[in-house]
Formats: structure tokens, C-alpha cells, sequence
């Protein structure tokens, strides 16, 4: 039998509230293209993977003791891009440190992709409908 994927293993040891708690501390930054990871991600439309953010000094990642703080060991960022253009960068972030995988990368990418298709043929679907009712 196969093991669960590693980016899942340590799920249930997480603590939501903690977790809640660092997504809430982050809304009080804000990063400018090319600054820092989602910055760098925003500035060159590539995913950015940190493997253990408690490693690097807060100059180097700004949130570095708010992460701390709550438990966050990887962080990694995709773009969200439409028509060639980064319009968005999520961050994904982990309790545990854990090196770069892409296949969680390219999983991730895949689902916007498949995500922003479905929300495009639904807005195609539904102009269609009115213009066949008008």
C-alpha cells in the first residue's frame, strides 16, 4: 500500500487557529514586485518555494516571526495568471519544513488553471442562455 503524498502527512497535528492566526497577521504586510517571495512571484510569474521560512532572517522573509509564532515552517507561492499576466499570487503555507516538491506545485497550477476554465465557460454558458431567451 502506498503512503499518504507528503505534503498531507502532518495535517492533523496542524492547529487551525494558528494557522488562521498567521493568515490574519498577514493581511498587515504588503510586499511590492520583486520583494520578497510574493513579490518575486508577482514580478516574474513563477512559483517561489521556501522550505523552512524559520531559516531565513526577517529581512529575508518579512513575516519570519509571525510564522514562527504560529507554526509555519514552508511556505510556497503560485501566480495566478490570466492571459499571460500575474493578476494574483497565493501563498500556501506548512507546519512542517519540507523541500520543494512540484509535483504539489504543479498540482496547484493545474487546479487554477482548471478553476478559471470552468469560471470562463460558465460566464460563456450563461451569455448564451440570455442571448437565446432575448
Amino acid at each position: 500500500e502506498r503512503p499518504p503524498p507528503r505534503h498531507f502527512q502532518n495535517i492533523r497535528g496542524s492547529c487551525p487557529s494558528l494557522l488562521l492566526a498567521f493568515a490574519d497577521r498577514c493581511r498587515e504586510f504588503t510586499f511590492r514586485p520583486g520583494e520578497g517571495m510574493l513579490g518575486q512571484v508577482l514580478q516574474h510569474g513563477k512559483p517561489v518555494w521556501i522550505e523552512d521560512v524559520t531559516a531565513l532572517t526577517p529581512l529575508a522573509y518579512k513575516r519570519r516571526d509571525v510564522a514562527e509564532a504560529c507554526g509555519v515552517r514552508a511556505a510556497f507561492a503560485v501566480p495566478f495568471v490570466v492571459c499571460g499576466r500575474t493578476l494574483a499570487v497565493l501563498e500556501f503555507v506548512l507546519t512542517t519544513p519540507m523541500p520543494r516538491d512540484e509535483i504539489l506545485i504543479q498540482s496547484v497550477l493545474y487546479a487554477l488553471t482548471h478553476a478559471l476554465r470552468l469560471k470562463v465557460r460558465a460566464g460563456l454558458w450563461a451569455r448564451l442562455e440570455t442571448a437565446a431567451t432575448d
